[in-house]
């Protein structure tokens, strides 16, 4: 035999599948967040700068791409904290810290330009 509680009222599907889809933007929100920054580090030339040079001071990476020094280094930061970049001494001065790129990964945001750019698979192919 079946109870019906009648004191849980039947749950409003409008309700549901508002906070469903509140639950599902506020979760791809940090993801949205990473790959914007790496479109913008992609389309700025800093990971071909990075590849290249090295380990770059924001001066350098700035200087190398033809960006504002500021605003480089805030991407910087960015992206070492969230471990797409590492810092060689983070307690040296802003202004004096060496950014490179961890071993491996400028082969994946290197082929980041050809995700963004919808030729997935023959980045795939050819990495």
């Amino acid at each position: 035999m079946n109870v019906i509680d009648a004191s849980s009222p039947t749950p409003d599907p409008i309700d549901a599948g508002r906070d469903a889809l509140v639950a599902r933007l506020d979760a791809a929100g940090p993801d949205m967040v990473e790959l914007c920054t790496v479109y913008l580090g992609e389309r700025l030339g800093y990971y071909d700068a990075l590849a290249v040079g090295g380990a770059l001071t924001s001066a350098d990476l700035a200087t190398r791409t033809g960006t504002h020094e500021r605003y480089t280094r805030e991407w910087l930061e960015q992206q070492t904290t969230s471990g797409l970049l590492e810092v060689e001494d983070p307690a040296v001065p802003a202004s004096e810290r060496r950014f490179l790129l961890p071993p491996g990964y400028a082969e994946v945001l290197l082929i980041a330009r050809a995700v963004i750019t919808g030729d997935r698979w023959s980045a795939c192919l050819s990495a």
